[in-house]
């Protein structure tokens, strides 16, 4: 494969604003785990994080009975920035189904415009970071037109001034090689990918443990030069 990240503009400075893109493979890959983990690493390193997760799909009851997103939820809770849960996530929708079909068993339509305009709410908040979490894998549908490439493709044209990365959640488990190369091969033949500062793909050790795990890191990277492969547990 290409060097993907062979037009990294690595020399911004430290007060670059920077909008960072979570998606994955798959689902249920641990994009909000990673989402909650860099959020935090950079409110450490003095950053000023926003989160923003476009729509998200599945409810849950507490013990009370009383209906919330788990997702949204880690994701409010783990930001500084005063904010509503719903400027973190302003569509929601009860079934655990894409959001397009979980909004349809509703008899309702995920809302573009609303998705893009709350997105572009955080850009004009005083951030220098935006961590935006979007749902399941990069080429999931996330509304009735939009796969979430093509979504992303949208929201990165309201922000052109910021400076925009897209990591890129999979399991580190057998098969991972596969999932990532097929991931960015597609992405490849994308728009997106000239639009990108920089693309990172994150291993998530945490749910289980295999003996693949110990060479998957060296072997994507081998596959795909220059690519930025780290893991987190």
């Amino acid at each position: 494969m290409a060097d993907l990240n062979k037009d990294d503009k690595s020399n911004d400075t430290d007060d670059a604003a920077v909008v960072t893109f979570i998606a994955g493979t798959g689902t249920e890959i641990g994009k909000t785990y990673y989402a909650v983990k860099l959020i935090e690493t950079l409110q450490s390193a003095g950053r000023r994080v926003g989160v923003y997760k476009p729509v998200a799909s599945g409810v849950e009851l507490d013990a009370s009975g009383r209906k919330f997103w788990n997702d949204p939820k880690l994701l409010h809770g783990a930001v500084s920035e005063k904010t509503t849960i719903n400027r973190v996530c302003p569509q929601t929708f009860e079934a655990a189904l894409a959001p397009p079909a979980a909004a349809a068993a509703e008899g309702r339509q995920v809302d573009e415009n609303l998705m893009l305009d709350g997105f572009e709410y955080w850009l004009n908040k005083s951030i220098n970071e935006l961590v935006v979490e979007t749902a399941g894998g990069l080429f999931s549908p996330i509304s009735q037109s939009w796969l979430v490439i093509d979504a992303i493709e949208e929201m990165l044209a309201r922000s052109s001034a910021w400076r925009c990365e897209l990591h890129i959640v999979a399991l580190n488990q057998l098969g991972v090689i596969h999932d990532v190369n097929a991931t960015l091969r597609a992405l490849q033949s994308h728009p997106l990918q000239t639009k990108l500062n920089s693309i990172v793909v994150v291993l998530n050790d945490r749910q289980r443990q295999e003996i693949s795990q110990a060479t998957n890191q060296r072997d994507i990277q081998t596959w795909n030069v220059g690519l930025k492969v780290v893991s987190i547990t």
